[in-house]
């Protein structure tokens, strides 16, 4: 359910970014996900990659796959294909 989660954040994020808010699923983020929908650091391509990772650590997990193993090996492939985007301090 964690990989469906993570996966449906950066769906949301491409929603975001086509001008298309009406199709986010994730609304209690919605301040995240306009955060991410500004990062010009994160390319469209790589969130497509990023949920395509999600959903083949799914499968791969429906298929008896160590199941520990899996999930951490996403993981630490998508903090690699979608790093958290840099916060600018606000200035007061």
């Amino acid at each position: 359910e964690a990989l469906t989660s993570i996966a449906s954040f950066y769906r949301d994020v491409l929603m975001m970014r086509a001008g298309a808010a009406e199709g986010v699923s994730n609304l209690d983020l919605l301040d995240e996900l306009d955060h991410w929908a500004v990062a010009d650091e994160i390319p469209d391509s790589s969130l497509l990659r990023a949920v395509d990772r999600c959903l083949e650590a799914r499968i791969a997990l429906t298929r008896n796959a160590n199941q520990t193993l899996t999930i951490e090996a996403a993981l630490l492939e998508l903090s690699m294909i979608v790093p958290s985007p840099r916060r600018v301090a606000s200035k007061p």
